[in-house]
């Protein structure tokens, strides 16, 4: 019997715990067996709010750690939650008795906080990928829906966990129980730990052009140093007026409006995650003048980014309240 500890950390996603937990409950079910031995754990114990605010009763975290035979850690929501030294030190703690050590969607945040993925493959959610690189400027996550590195086991989360936990079972099991557990959940067509998290550009996006398609990945890659179109352009071996004229033909707007779209979600998400400076988030962002960045957010999204902030924090306050 595998023994299985879940730590959620407040702002977990649901999803994502659901598809890591659901297919071992529903191994020891279609088994008649106990082949998986569940916890669910946090920082103190007590009931713990997802992202969507709702909330899971949980006990403190683990002690007789020599047990376990994994560890997950399940997380998400924003970067003020994912500092725990009390779960930073379960996990060290954990990992030098020999169990796997699990991070799902942020979870690998606490991974590499607490030096385990240091010369380990590892993937995180590609929503977290610009912050994580901010924090661990040495550790590279790949594109993959999960990885697993010996004792060390990522994923993006999501559905990919499901898919994650159907590895595990075929290796605790067999391949035939797996199997069972995928078609208990109406899920016969799974992917490959290998696969890209994210669809491609063109289905992102929208764009059936091959050239667009291209010019948007390089915005994507160079947000903190923008390319001119006429970079771009060079880049695709045709004119910048060309180029302009296919992004309004295929997107319905200019090279520079989708840029700054590009930009602007960027900005999104590390006010949302970080606790980074405005000023280090408009250059992130690409912007040179922090006046620019702030008359540009406002007028995209109706607030400062101060004030845009502020009010991720408090609807983060508004879960812990609940939580208590």
């Amino acid at each position: 019997m595998a023994k299985i500890a879940f730590i959620l950390v407040s702002g977990f996603p649901l999803m994502s715990f659901s598809a890591t937990l659901e297919p071992l409950r529903a191994a020891n079910h279609i088994s008649n067996q106990k082949l998986f031995d569940l916890s669910l754990h946090s920082d103190g114990g007590g009931w713990v709010s997802s992202s969507g605010g709702m909330a899971v009763e949980t006990q403190d975290l683990p002690q007789a750690t020599e047990d376990l035979s994994h560890l997950f850690v399940v997380a998400g929501g924003h970067v003020d939650q994912w500092r725990s030294r009390r779960i930073d030190a379960c996990i060290r703690r954990t990992a030098r008795h020999g169990a796997t050590i699990g991070g799902i969607t942020a979870g690998p945040f606490f991974l590499a906080r607490a030096g385990l993925l240091t010369d380990r493959r590892f993937t995180i959610h590609w929503e977290h990928v610009d912050l994580f690189q901010e924090m661990f400027p040495l550790l590279t996550p790949e594109p993959a829906r999960f990885v697993r590195d010996g004792n060390r086991v990522t994923c993006g989360g999501g559905i990919a966990a499901l898919d994650l936990m159907s590895s595990l079972i075929a290796e605790r099991a067999d391949a035939g129980l797996a199997q069972r557990v995928s078609e208990w959940f109406l899920y016969t067509k799974g992917s490959f730990a290998g696969d890209p998290q994210r669809g491609s550009v063109s289905d992102r996006h929208i764009v059936t052009n091959s050239i667009v398609s291209a010019a948007i990945s390089r915005m994507e890659d160079n947000i903190a140093a923008p390319l001119s179109r006429e970079e771009i352009a060079e880049e695709m071996d045709i004119s910048s007026r060309h180029l302009e004229r296919l992004f309004i033909k295929y997107t319905g707007a200019t090279f520079s409006e989708i840029y700054m779209r590009c930009r602007m979600t960027l900005a999104q998400r590390l006010l949302w995650q970080s606790t980074v400076s405005i000023s280090d988030v408009s250059l992130a962002s690409g912007f040179s003048s922090l006046p620019h960045f702030s008359r540009t957010f406002t007028k995209r999204y109706g607030k400062s980014p101060s004030r845009w902030r502020q009010q991720i924090l408090e609807d983060s306050h508004w879960l812990r309240r609940q939580e208590r």
